[in-house]
């Protein structure tokens, strides 16, 4: 705009000044910033590396790029065997499938599933996982959390044992008191 107008030397100084002094702003904030920059990223890596649910990190074509310590617990697989790895090898190709398909169609999965540990014992995990998004809208990577939920399972499942004998000792003694 200034090519097609005459600007005034005085606003094109204070301008000049002004841009100067934004300049050295920027250049003492930024170690503030850089600080800042460092001391999120520990506290992430801390909350990933502390958390009690298995974490997870996918890249765009399936593959396993990093975990915490409770999913390599959780899983039993170190990460020199589970990195470059799809959750197919612990999951089964059509479960691996199925989660993929609804990651991409919605970006988010939620469920229930068992997983074959690296021992071969099964485990039934509760699973959240979600894509992680650029400012442009494109999948970065894909974040699975898993909690063990087999002890619930084996707890709900000795209910309903429970509940089926009962049910059946009582329809017994029905069937004897109404002879």
């Amino acid at each position: 705009d200034f090519l097609e107008k005459p600007i005034a030397l005085q606003k094109l100084l204070a301008t000049v000044k002004m841009l100067v002094r934004l300049g050295r702003l920027e250049k003492e904030n930024r170690p503030l910033r850089e600080l800042k920059v460092k001391r999120n990223l520990s506290l992430y890596h801390s909350i990933f590396s502390n958390a009690t649910e298995g974490i997870a990190v996918i890249d765009i074509h399936g593959t396993y790029i990093e975990q915490n310590l409770t999913h390599r617990i959780m899983l039993g697989y170190p990460d020199e065997e589970l990195i470059g790895q799809t959750p197919a090898l612990h999951l089964g190709v059509e479960t691996f499938e199925r989660i993929a398909k609804e990651l991409v169609d919605t970006g988010r999965f939620q469920g229930e599933l068992r997983s074959r540990r690296k021992d071969g014992r099964w485990v039934d995990v509760a699973l959240s996982a979600f894509g992680i998004y650029d400012d442009h809208g494109e999948v970065i990577c894909y974040v699975g959390m898993e909690q063990d939920i087999t002890e619930r399972k084996k707890a709900e499942e000795a209910t309903r044992e429970i509940e089926d004998a009962l049910r059946a000792a009582h329809d017994s003694f029905r069937h004897l008191v109404e002879q």
